[in-house]
């Protein structure tokens, strides 16, 4: 496992009886500033835009397929006060993020900066800048997320069978914000990365 720390929090946290709460942000007391300029906030804000975030909660692969993996993206980003619908950024065995996720304009963080401008710029699976915040707007303590692909993907996001594997990315890398750099077994605890749909 590439990422103990995570686990070694969750697993602290439970011996304190904390239960299910959340493990992977740094609550400062108020949302993280972003060094853009009103204009920015201003397109950020815009009905053609798109948010994404890493979420706070982190969880094991069994997710209850892509299904329940947007259905647990939609879930936290209600309890946020962020409204519409919202997707994993995730793949299993018959689809990828082409077939899944629809980009209609630029896509921000929670905090208005711009992480790719365009459909075009999401499929080279670069970013601008770096994704580090959750829902809340809270710097993501590990930004480690699921991701998947054709053969690695918790057999299709459905078991936590630490004898399988999940492919995951980190959130933060420019350069594979979306692709995979690991393997980890399906037992073990990571983020989701959420994004908005129009």
């Amino acid at each position: 496992m590439r990422h103990s720390h995570a686990v070694a929090l969750w697993a602290g946290l439970a011996m304190l009886g904390c239960g299910d709460v959340i493990v992977n942000s740094i609550d400062g007391g108020s949302p993280q500033s972003d060094s853009g300029s009103s204009d920015a906030q201003r397109d950020a804000d815009a009905v053609d835009s798109h948010r994404v975030f890493i979420s706070a909660q982190i969880f094991p692969g069994a997710l209850g397929g892509l299904t329940g993996a947007d259905a647990l993206c939609s879930e936290y980003a209600a309890k946020a006060g962020l409204p519409g619908r919202w997707m994993a950024l995730l793949t299993d065995s018959k689809s990828s993020l082409k077939d899944r996720i629809q980009i209609l304009g630029p896509v921000y963080t929670m905090a208005g900066t711009l992480v790719v401008a365009d459909a075009a710029e999401f499929a080279t699976g670069d970013a601008r800048n770096r994704n580090t915040l959750t829902e809340l707007n809270t710097l993501a303590l590990d930004a480690t997320v699921w991701v998947g692909d054709l053969a690695k993907n918790c057999k299709d996001w459905t078991s936590a069978d630490p004898g399988l594997q999940g492919e995951t990315a980190d959130a933060t890398d420019l350069a594979g914000w979306l692709t995979s750099d690991g393997d980890d077994s399906c037992d073990d605890l990571y983020s989701l990365q959420c994004i908005s749909q129009l």
